[in-house]
């Protein structure tokens, strides 16, 4: 029987978080201050991020492998001037993981209920097989519907978006950072 002690995937969320902070996602200074501004003339512009806990990594003694478990972080940082950025994160380790991070950017619109995604470009590191990573490749234009909801237990506003533009089952929920974000 292996011995195995679990490593908590929070830890790889902490780093995401230090990551998402020195992270260079653009000179905000410049592309606009995402947490300024009228909230009422475009209540998504800020900085919105969430997390999750997939599973623990598992980490083996013998072999010294670190395998399963992880976890996910997203941040979206959208700007007063019609632009966004948004970093993905995605822990995990061992066969048939995904490891990596991505970076996207273009412009977005707010109508109704919908925020519209078009000019966009994404760049994928990919941390198990870097050969398959890309930059600035473009993607297909986006439609996602959003709302706001209360979170009962923090009292706090949260940005829901829709998670697959084809399914209006599944949304993800962000919160709003709180400081300045600063390159």
């Amino acid at each position: 029987m292996r011995s195995m002690e679990k490593l908590p995937a929070l830890l790889a969320i902490m780093l995401f978080l230090g990551i998402l902070a020195a992270y260079d996602i653009g000179d905000m200074e410049e592309s606009g201050n995402c947490n300024k501004g009228s909230v009422a003339a475009n209540p998504i512009v800020g900085v919105w991020e969430t997390s999750s806990h997939v599973a623990d990594f598992l980490f083996n003694k013998a072999t010294q492998l670190t395998y399963g478990g992880g976890g996910t972080a997203k941040a979206f940082y959208f700007h007063e001037n019609g632009t966004y950025e948004l970093i993905f994160i995605s822990t995990g380790a061992g066969p048939g993981s995904i490891a990596g991070t991505i970076k996207g950017r273009g412009k977005y619109k707010v109508e109704g209920n919908q925020i519209i995604f078009y000019n966009r470009y994404e760049s994928w590191i990919d941390s198990n097989y870097p050969s398959k990573s890309y930059k600035d490749r473009s993607i297909r234009d986006e439609v996602k519907k959003f709302d706001f909801v209360r979170d009962d237990k923090t009292n706090e506003t949260k940005l829901r978006i829709q998670t697959y533009s084809n399914d209006n089952s599944h949304y993800t929920s962000y919160s709003r950072q709180k400081s300045k974000v600063t390159k």
